[in-house]
């Protein structure tokens, strides 16, 4: 069994996080190991929604291999796994389809956000992962998103208010989504934004 300390969500969050931006651009369809426990996250004094997210955002892609045994899980873990599942089947399509752009350096600081965007062109969407870690002092993140067509305006979608929770959806101009802020409000923390282009300004 894992040590359930709070370094042990960073030690594992962070290196799936390093795996994810150096090995995605040579392999797409890759994933990482995930472990959640709600000793873990009660010791690391994170909501086990944050908690779950912030772990199991950190490993997977198109995929991710659970490392916990599953049937004994409460129903709320039960839950977050269910909403985990979808969110990564919804970037699934994208991440495939299109391609990645690194948002901050591949580096094991605690100190730092990491993040990074998956784009697709043909589909005119993408989305946007992001993670504050344990010491970073910084709320909020400036995303300097690539590859969007100017002129445009798009739907924006933020989940990360609690773990997977729907936070807030607006529309947005090219101009103001290629500097997309996003909040995180304590750390450890995440966030995914989605994004789809609608009409012509």
């Amino acid at each position: 069994d894992y040590d359930c300390t709070s370094d042990t969500v960073q030690h594992y969050a962070i290196a799936n996080q390093v795996h994810t931006m150096a090995l995605s651009f040579f392999q797409p369809m890759n994933g990482g190991a995930v472990w959640v426990s709600e000793t873990l996250c009660a010791n690391a004094k994170m909501s086990l929604a944050e908690c779950h997210a912030y772990q199991w955002r950190s490993a997977a892609t198109t995929g991710v291999a659970v490392q916990w045994d599953q049937r004994g899980d409460s129903l709320a873990m039960k839950n977050l796994s269910k909403l985990a599942a979808l969110e990564t089947k919804r970037l699934r399509p994208l991440i495939l389809a299109g391609d990645m752009h690194l948002l901050t350096d591949i580096n094991m600081s605690s100190s730092m956000w990491a993040g990074w965007q998956y784009h697709d062109a043909q589909a005119r969407a993408g989305a946007v992962q992001l993670f504050r870690r344990e010491g970073c002092v910084a709320s909020t993140f400036t995303a300097a998103l690539q590859n969007l067509e100017p002129g445009r305006l798009w739907d924006v979608s933020v989940y990360g208010g609690d773990g997977y929770a729907h936070t807030k959806t607006v529309t947005t101009t090219t101009a103001e989504l290629a500097a997309l802020r996003v909040n995180v409000a304590r750390a450890p923390g995440s966030a995914v934004v989605f994004y789809n282009q609608t009409e012509t300004v």
